[in-house]
C-alpha cells in the first residue's frame, strides 16, 4: 500500500476527535480555570494566598506596606491597645536592651 503525504493527512483528520469535542477541549483553557476559581472558590482561594503571603512577608516588605497604609498602621494601634493581657514592658530589666540602647544612641 502506498500512501502519499496528502492521503495521509486526509487520513489523520479522520482518526480526530469530532470538531464538537475539540471545541469542548479548546475552552478548556488556564483562564478560564482562573475565572471559575475566583467565582466558585474565592474562600478557599483567599485562605490559600494568605498562606502564601503571610509565608513570604519580610521586614523590609511589612515596612513598605505600613509607609503605603498608613492607617493600617494606626489600626493595628488601636487594636493592641485595647489587647489588655499586653503587661507594660519593664525597663528597670529593659531584657531587650531596647530603653539602654536608646539611650546610648543619644551618647548618654
Amino acid at each position: 500500500m502506498n500512501i502519499n503525504t496528502r492521503e495521509l493527512c486526509e487520513l489523520t483528520l479522520v482518526l480526530s476527535l469530532p470538531s464538537v469535542a475539540i471545541c469542548k477541549i479548546h475552552s478548556i483553557n488556564s483562564d478560564g480555570f482562573s475565572d471559575y476559581v475566583v467565582r466558585n472558590k474565592s474562600s478557599k482561594l483567599r485562605t490559600e494566598l494568605n498562606y502564601e503571603i503571610e509565608k513570604s512577608l519580610d521586614r523590609k516588605t511589612i515596612i513598605e506596606i505600613a509607609e503605603r497604609y498608613p492607617d493600617w498602621v494606626e489600626e493595628y494601634v488601636e487594636e493592641r491597645e485595647k489587647d489588655e493581657t499586653i503587661a507594660p514592658y519593664d525597663l528597670g530589666k529593659d531584657e531587650k536592651n531596647l530603653y539602654s540602647g536608646l539611650q546610648s544612641d543619644r551618647g548618654q
